[in-house]
């Protein structure tokens, strides 16, 4: 659908009917045309407007089918979450959710037709189109003093009332944005799991991102954001700066995990999401080294065989889940290297090692 050009949106005599009789509209197309809504965005100015506006119902059945299970993953999403507790390195266990069912093909919509089409902070360089990891690391090559700081539980603390003022602010009346929020929410907050929450935890942080950005300003300091982890560097006082998260963050319902926080100064190697900046962004001679190693162990004793050797890889749900994680991992390396020939060879073999696993 071209939201943008709203004269092309095509009602059918179903819809009409619906929204004239439900949704109390007694001419539904000329209220859609003087909408003010952004015209970038679905025109959804009921609850009664998303189905129609996912789908193409030939029937009122089809209709109210749809219509009823939007409404039961919108009172109780929690039926639509399964829990997997994965094991990450020294023992820790993380959590994380997989969304299934309508619920899961409604956030997909919504995250594509209203999420997707939402600013973003220029700070943040994680989940947002156009923008890469290496455009994290990029800006604080060279500097005298890097500091890294973490929040704690970043997806856990960005709540329900957050994610509902992204919708009113996106246009949209209390009850579609109090429906949408239900949507993308469980238990008061956004989801690890949910395709939703990456893209929410960006645009709810956008004022925070802003707050901080202002003070960085001020002090000539760099600033950018990888989803959880935030990334300062410059010339200047690190105790201040630190003193100043913890107050910002605390008030805006955020923790800092200080025992990831990181000052590293020149004559230290300086990381920034797992790339050296000292002089130019590259990735780590020892996640470069751990790669190779384990494309010598899959050829050596085959992906089961070296899943069961290292403990690391046990915490992946399936064979399909580490390989896809490799592949990622050393595309992360393409984006500093684009010229490595051995790398794209890995990444051909791991790709044709996963067709092999259909």
């Amino acid at each position: 659908m071209i939201w943008r050009k709203r004269e092309r949106i095509n009602l059918s005599e179903l819809d009409v009917f619906v929204l004239r009789k439900y949704a109390g509209q007694t001419n539904p197309m000329e209220e859609i045309l003087n909408s003010e809504i952004p015209e970038n965005l679905p025109p959804i100015l009921t609850p009664y407007h998303l189905p129609l506006f996912m789908h193409n119902f030939k029937k009122m059945y089809y209709f109210w089918e749809n219509y009823r299970d939007i409404m039961k993953c919108s009172n109780e999403p929690r039926e639509f979450y399964r829990r997997y507790d994965i094991m990450k390195r020294y023992g820790k266990m993380r959590t994380v959710y997989k969304v299934s069912g309508v619920l899961a093909d409604v956030q997909h919509w919504i995250l594509r037709n209203i999420l997707d089409e939402l600013p973003v902070s220029r700070h943040a360089t994680a989940y947002a189109k156009g923008r890469k990891i290496m455009d994290n690391a990029a800006p604080h090559v060279g500097k005298k003093l890097v500091v890294k700081a973490d929040i704690t539980d970043f997806f856990g603390n960005v709540k329900y009332l957050s994610v509902y003022d992204v919708f009113k602010n996106a246009g949209y009346s209390k009850s579609v944005a109090t429906l949408l929020a239900n949507l993308c929410c469980c238990d008061g907050h956004i989801m690890q799991g949910a395709c939703t929450s990456p893209a929410l935890s960006n645009l709810c942080f956008t004022k925070i991102d802003s707050v901080i950005s202002e003070f960085c300003t001020e002090r000539g300091i760099t600033y950018t954001r990888y989803s959880d982890d935030m990334t300062f560097s410059g010339d200047f006082a690190p105790s201040e700066l630190i003193t100043y998260l913890r107050r910002v963050l605390k008030f805006y319902g955020f923790t800092m995990n200080d025992k990831k926080t990181k000052v590293l100064y020149r004559h230290h190697r300086q990381t920034v999401t797992g790339a050296v900046v000292n002089d130019k962004p590259q990735p780590t001679k020892e996640y470069r080294r751990r790669i190779r190693q384990e494309m010598y162990y899959i050829r050596k004793y085959g992906v089961l065989g070296h899943m069961d050797r290292l403990k690391d890889e046990k915490s992946y749900v399936s064979p399909i889940n580490y390989l896809e994680n490799l592949y990622g991992r050393m595309n992360y390396v393409l984006q500093y290297t684009p010229d490595d020939e051995e790398l794209k060879r890995w990444m051909h073999e791991v790709d044709r090692i996963e067709q092999s696993l259909f």
